[in-house]
């Protein structure tokens, strides 16, 4: 029915944007602190899904004080943004609510397989007094779509995959600000 159909098999693990962590004076490779948190699914309710955001914010205002000012780094932003409390937990927010759409929007194929957040120092060798933290919020989404099976694209519409097997995709938003 279909041509030239694929198999596509990737590892469920989160990736690391190296090149971005190197380019803001981090080592990607040795993380201060890292925390797990609940995965959103299908059947998350909207009040669990707001907890685990109030999570997110509380474990990021332990290595970032939260009355300093600090940035976030949207993904559709070109560069660090002036951020304070309210747009914090606004953003953070946002990201889980999204991401719970994400999962509901299509079919039970799609699921999160790891949310983490992990805490990295900036090193800035020749400015001592200066020390900040680079917040790197991680989630993880895989799609296990099989021969024919369909997916939802939006307005009554529906399609079938012509992909076999397993593709994962890593999201990522950045938070810097002081060290605590």
């Amino acid at each position: 029915m279909f041509n030239g159909e694929q198999i596509v098999m990737q590892k469920e693990r989160l990736t690391r944007d190296n090149k971005f962590l190197l380019r803001n004076g981090v080592i990607p490779w040795i993380p201060r602190a890292s925390a797990d948190f609940a995965h959103i699914t299908r059947d998350t309710a909207p009040r669990v899904v707001r907890s685990i955001a109030s999570d997110i914010v509380g474990t990021i205002f332990h290595y970032i004080p939260a009355r300093s000012p600090h940035e976030i780094r949207l993904s559709y932003r070109a560069d660090w943004n002036p951020a304070d409390i309210r747009f914090t937990r606004t953003t953070i927010e946002e990201l889980c609510e999204n991401l719970f759409t994400q999962i509901k929007a299509y079919d039970v194929s799609r699921e999160m397989f790891a949310f983490r957040l992990q805490v990295f120092d900036e090193l800035l060798p020749f400015v001592s007094t200066r020390r900040k933290t680079i917040v790197d919020i991680q989630s993880g989404i895989s799609t296990r779509l099989g021969d024919g099976q369909r997916h939802y694209d939006g307005n009554g519409q529906w399609s079938f995959s012509q992909m076999k097997g397993l593709r994962t995709h890593t999201g990522h938003l950045y938070i810097r600000g002081d060290r605590v």
